[in-house]
């Protein structure tokens, strides 16, 4: 007999299982690999953004202080929150690519001091202060999400003069008991960057160099001070400050706001005779326009486009009347400004004892009309209601609910209308949208003006009448508006300089309505502005007499019917005794909205205008258009209908100095940048020469100055520097400065096969042949230059490369590296020949092929 061993095996069922539980597993590691690999892209990513910007740090700490020109006019990426600001002049944005991602690189230098132990950053036009603030940004797109990477550091110049006096003193209120004023402002009106902010108890202390100075004192509700004062070498003076409070009283007000149509009556029957003589059942709909602007309702026709829709929609969704059913011919297109517009299902009736004509008439498709006119839609049995929508979104515009005994209103805002007295709308009877919260229900009121309250309720909203008491009004009319949508939350501001931004508060009344308060607005004639969802008014006759005087807005000017895009900045431009100046100042938004001159009378008021809000640059005196006095920038950030106020400047007397920049003492070399430095060592400002080779500064304080221009340590100046006295008014000629060794580029790309070479190229220029394949390159000094230079770089990973060197003839070298599969590594070397580099001027299209 023969004996067989039994064998083990697997079902189909249970080898099915494990396919799939394998088929899992393999995924999960799948997904888990997928993710680790994008967590590691990110970090790579990352990692070289920061690389990036470290290596664009350190380039600009390498050169001379004066070389890193300040930004005088940023610009903004506003792909960012907030904005990224940078350079596009002095250092323009930079295209990088990097481990197969393309970066850019931005670059931000602000003037910088510390104030009161805080580092804080000035107006491009400040005197150094011997600190400049660098942010160097790197953005790059990371799946389809903008990334960016920031450093900043302080540059400080070894060359900044010791401001070896001290003014300190105290800040404190004119009243017969002084209080110490917390936070006022001291600064040197001569040298804005010399500046304290008190302390609780009033104390200030600013450093400064031995000069004459006029000291300038300011706070929030307070007149600013002037003193002339002299700071001794190694010396601390003592100044104190008493600043008289600036007289004040308050502004009230409603603010309102209308966003668009209201539905304003709605009669559901009533037995009247229409045009031919008959009477007939007639229900009718009043809209009315509240806004300033005409507003679209659609006209009639298959290619005519629709704006406005009207449903009517019964207790339960039993009776729905679509605005298609409705069937609608529109007489009048549009609804003008402050105008009703009548819809009813006659052409031509009587109401409140008058004929009046619809502006649009329905004879409604439904089955127990049958495109009839006189068809009842609006039923007097029923609760329901009526709804506004705006073609072709569908967004609500307003609607209106009525109770009955047994039901609530399908459409509603708030509160329906609760008709405790009858089941529904009345026969003959009448609901009419109320002028105000105070004007209800009166309905000779609602007669005068027209009916715009909507505080999103309708049993606020709305007044029930047995009777017809108010006559429908159509588009052939307009009426006075003095309520609308109470704009909660509204901002209220004016310029006057005192008094701080207040809210538009829910009075809590019933109805409500949005009142505001402006405290501790200074005396005088001011703007004010308030604002809310972007719509705002503008009142510029808002006069407070004397101290503890009230201006109440009546309700017909604080209609927030004016859409508000504007933001507003005032101030005052003073000189340093802070008297306004004559003729007129300009002071300027810059792009972002128009001039204005400042008063010459009184204390120099501006007031400008910003269309668009956000980051502004203001300038008083932009381009020195008045020669005799310095011009001044200010950033400041102001919102949609804000009022940043206390923007002030004071100016001083100045004029310009001119010079000229050559490689040999005819020919221009443009790059070079010049110090003006006062005669306490302060660089008044910065300039390069142009491709002229000259250049100007801006309006410098009168005075004698130095300038210096800032080189590479291997270029030399002569001279290297030169004395100027700026007078009022005057552009001096300070001289001419040779610049001897003074550096060049080269530029060009690599290739290999014809396509970029990523992996590097090392570059090398030399005045003397050199041999070997890489050559032995000799250390050697560029400073002394005891054996021939030379200057090397190594190409980018986009197959570029740029090369800084001094003017002169050169022999250009490439070395390429390639290793084999075997991993020999290969150097194979080419040179273009003899190149020329003109000092300050760039010699491009110097490109290597292997």
């Amino acid at each position: 007999m023969r004996l067989f061993r039994s064998r083990s095996g697997v079902t189909l069922v249970e080898l099915m299982v494990a396919a799939v539980i394998l088929a899992v597993a393999i995924l999960g590691l799948t997904a888990t690999f997928g993710g680790v690999q994008r967590a590691l892209q990110a970090s790579k990513n990352k990692t070289l953004a920061s690389n990036l910007a470290q290596e664009k740090m350190q380039i600009l700490k390498q050169k001379n202080y004066y070389q890193v020109l300040v930004t005088t006019d940023p610009a903004y990426n506003t792909d960012y929150t907030p904005a990224l600001a940078y350079d596009s002049g002095y250092f323009p944005p930079e295209s990088l690519r990097e481990g197969g991602v393309s970066y850019t690189r931005y670059t931000f230098v602000q003037v910088a001091q510390e104030n009161s132990g805080a580092l804080i950053t000035l107006a491009p036009t400040t005197p150094d202060t011997g600190m400049k603030l660098v942010t160097v940004s790197v953005t790059w797109t990371q799946g389809g999400e903008k990334r960016r990477y920031s450093v900043t550091s302080l540059m400080s110049n070894p060359d900044t003069v010791m401001s070896n006096s001290i003014f300190s003193g105290m800040v404190r209120s004119s009243e017969p008991t002084p209080v110490a004023i917390e936070h006022a402002l001291v600064n040197a009106a001569d040298n804005l960057g010399w500046q304290d902010y008190t302390s609780a108890s009033g104390a200030y202390s600013i450093n400064v160099a031995p000069g004459i100075f006029t000291l300038m004192a300011t706070a929030p509700g307070y007149f600013r001070s002037f003193y002339t004062v002299t700071a001794a070498a190694n010396a601390t003076q003592t100044q104190d400050f008493y600043l008289y409070k600036m007289s004040s009283g308050t502004v009230r007000g409603t603010a309102w706001y209308h966003p668009d149509l209201v539905i304003s009556q709605v009669v559901a029957a009533t037995y009247t005779v229409v045009g031919d003589g008959s009477e007939h059942t007639i229900e009718y709909v009043t809209l009315f326009n509240p806004t300033t602007a005409a507003i679209n309702i659609g006209e009639t026709g298959a290619s005519a486009s629709k704006q406005i829709n009207l449903g009517y929609l019964d207790e339960n969704s039993t009776f729905d009347v679509t605005d298609e059913q409705f069937n609608f011919t529109h007489v009048s297109s549009y609804v003008p400004p402050r105008s009703g517009y009548l819809i009813a299902n006659a052409t031509f009736f009587v109401v409140a004892g008058n004929w009046v004509s619809a502006d649009a008439y329905y004879q409604p498709t439904i089955a127990s009309c049958g495109g009839a006119f006189y068809c009842d839609v609006i039923r007097t049995t029923k609760a329901g209601g009526l709804e506004l929508t705006r073609t072709p979104t569908g967004a609500e515009v307003d609607k209106v609910g009525w109770d009955d005994f047994d039901n609530g209103a399908e459409t509603n805002e708030g509160t329906s209308l609760e008709l405790a007295a009858t089941d529904g709308l009345p026969d003959g009877g009448q609901v009419v949208r109320i002028a105000s919260a105070t004007n209800a229900p009166a309905a000779e009121g609602l007669q005068v003006y027209g009916g715009a309250y909507d505080s999103n309720d309708n049993a606020d909203d709305f007044a029930v009448y047995p009777t017809i008491l108010v006559a429908p009004l159509t588009t052939g009319a307009t009426m006075p508006v003095i309520a609308g949508v109470p704009a909660f939350g509204a901002v209220i501001s004016a310029n006057d300089g005192l008094s701080s931004p207040a809210t538009a508060y829910n009075n809590g009344a019933d109805p409500p309505s949005a009142e505001f308060t402006l405290q501790h607005v200074a005396t005088g004639t001011w703007t004010a502005i308030i604002s809310k969802n972007g719509y705002g008014l503008e009142n510029a006759t808002v006069t407070i007499a004397a101290s503890g005087s009230v201006y109440t807005f009546p309700s017909s000017t604080t209609m927030l019917s004016t859409t508000l895009t504007d933001g507003f900045i005032s101030g005052e431009v003073t000189d340093i005794a802070g008297v306004a100046i004559s003729p007129a100042i300009t002071v300027s938004p810059g792009g972002a909205g128009a001039d204005q001159l400042a008063a010459t009378t009184g204390r120099g008021v501006y007031f400008l205008r910003v269309s668009s809000p956000g980051t502004v640059d203001v300038t008083a005196n932009p381009g020195n258009l008045n020669a005799d006095y310095l011009a001044l920038t200010q950033s400041i950030v102001v919102d949609p209908g804000e009022i940043v106020s206390d923007v002030d400047f004071v100016l001083t007397q100045g004029g310009r100095i001119t010079g000229f920049v050559t490689r040999d003492g005819t020919n221009a070399l443009p790059g070079v940048a010049v110090a003006a430095l006062d005669s306490n060592g302060f660089a008044r400002d910065q300039q390069v020469s142009d491709a002229s080779g000259r250049f100007t500064t801006v309006n410098v304080a009168t005075g004698a100055y130095t300038l210096s221009p800032a080189i590479d340590s291997i270029e030399t100046a002569t001279p290297s520097s030169l004395a100027v006295t700026v007078t009022v008014g005057a552009t001096v000629h300070g001289g001419t400065f040779t610049i001897s060794g003074a550096m060049g580029r080269i530029t060009g790309a690599v290739t290999a096969g014809g396509a970029p070479i990523a992996t590097g190229v090392l570059i090398v220029a030399s005045s003397a042949t050199l041999s070997g394949t890489p050559p032995a390159l000799t250390t050697i000094s560029s400073a002394t230059l005891t054996v021939d230079p030379y200057y090397m770089t190594s190409s980018y990973e986009d197959g570029t490369y740029s090369l800084d060197l001094r003017g002169g003839s050169y022999l250009l070298y490439g070395y390429y590296t390639t290793i084999s599969p075997s991993g020999a590594v290969t150097i194979t070397g080419t040179n273009l020949g003899a190149v020329t580099v003109t000092p300050g001027a760039t010699l491009t299209g110097q490109d290597f092929a292997w």
